[in-house]
């Protein structure tokens, strides 16, 4: 019996990945992820004002279509707390504590994820 109960459970530990999988496919069909729906939400004004944002920060850069600020190192921790106060008066919005993360914050796209989970839409 307990030969049966491991085989088994090796054989769901096994097909995690696949499970997961199934679970995003259920939840975002079509392969639309939270991120591409809060970018569709996210109109090409507020898009320019983020960039805008960015600007002022860092005028020295072109932050249109770059994949990861701070990869690229056109953003630093001071510049992060510096973007989500300006972003936080701009869209009258509060971020939370925990979502004030480079992950949250390392291009546009992630920007207006974050923004359209506090109910901005543009």
């Amino acid at each position: 019996m307990r030969y049966y109960f491991i085989s088994h459970l090796w054989e769901w530990v096994r097909h995690w990945p696949y499970l997961v999988q199934i679970r995003d496919w259920l939840h975002y069909p079509l392969g639309v992820t939270q991120t591409a729906v809060a970018s569709v939400q996210f109109d090409k004004e507020s898009m320019n004002n983020v960039i805008a944002i960015l600007k002022n920060i860092r005028p020295e850069f072109d932050f249109a279509g770059v994949d990861d600020f701070f990869a690229r190192g056109m953003l630093d921790s001071f510049d992060l707390t510096v973007l989500v106060s300006a972003l936080e008066e701009q869209f009258g919005v509060s971020i939370d504590g925990a979502d004030i993360v480079p992950e949250n914050l390392r291009n546009v796209k992630a920007i207006a994820a974050l923004l359209g989970k506090y109910g901005v839409a543009g």
